[in-house]
């Protein structure tokens, strides 16, 4: 190959080892956020992000064979640190700013694999890779367009400091949690970078 050209084949154990670890850590973010989101939707948004994230994750482990490899990439690499970053970052929310950050977080990851994925789709030599990442992308393209639904109740929630749910009465467990400052949507959260995640089960 010519100089900073990856060959085709390495391009496909590269995409390999992105999709694995991107849906393994983007799984690891619905997960937390089912424990921890303040609202019926975010939760359930959460549960959805999971679950598919969880099967995308197992259907790309088992597409490794003696012949395809995951091979360490870039993009893969990246993904992980947004992740951990995201992670971090939203230990110290709660409520509704939780919520809005977690759909946000959600949004920006999966757009970053999207993008992985529509990049090398292409490209792709083995034709079971190529044929479970263009399966993928529905699977991604529905959860950002589902998240980006979400966005104007969250901010709104955010905005007075009370989810929906509380507005409309709540449970009647005293006060309702106020949340941070609101945050804008693509603002980056910071990493401490004293601490390292690992997805979790």
């Amino acid at each position: 190959p010519q100089p900073n050209v990856v060959p085709a084949d390495t391009r496909d154990a590269q995409l390999l080892y992105t999709l694995r670890a991107g849906t393994e850590w983007i799984a690891a973010v619905g997960r937390d956020a089912q424990a921890r989101a303040s609202s019926d939707a975010a939760r359930q948004f959460a549960a959805t992000l999971a679950a598919d994230h969880d099967g995308l994750h197992a259907v790309f482990e088992g597409a490794q064979r003696p012949d395809l490899l995951p091979a360490e990439s870039a993009a893969g690499l990246d993904l992980i640190t947004n992740a951990q970053t995201t992670r971090v970052g939203l230990e110290s929310l709660e409520g509704p700013a939780y919520d809005l950050a977690f759909v946000e977080s959600a949004i920006r990851l999966q757009q970053q694999l999207l993008s992985a994925v529509e990049r090398d789709l292409t490209v792709l030599q083995d034709s079971t890779l190529r044929d479970l990442a263009e399966q993928t992308r529905p699977t991604l393209q529905a959860h950002i367009q589902r998240g980006r639904q979400l966005l104007p109740e969250l901010r709104w929630a955010e905005a007075v400091g009370v989810s929906r749910q509380d507005a409309a009465g709540g449970d009647g467990e005293g006060a309702p949690r106020r949340a941070p400052g609101p945050r804008t949507l693509g603002e980056p959260i910071q990493r401490d970078t004293s601490s390292t995640l690992q997805p979790g089960r």
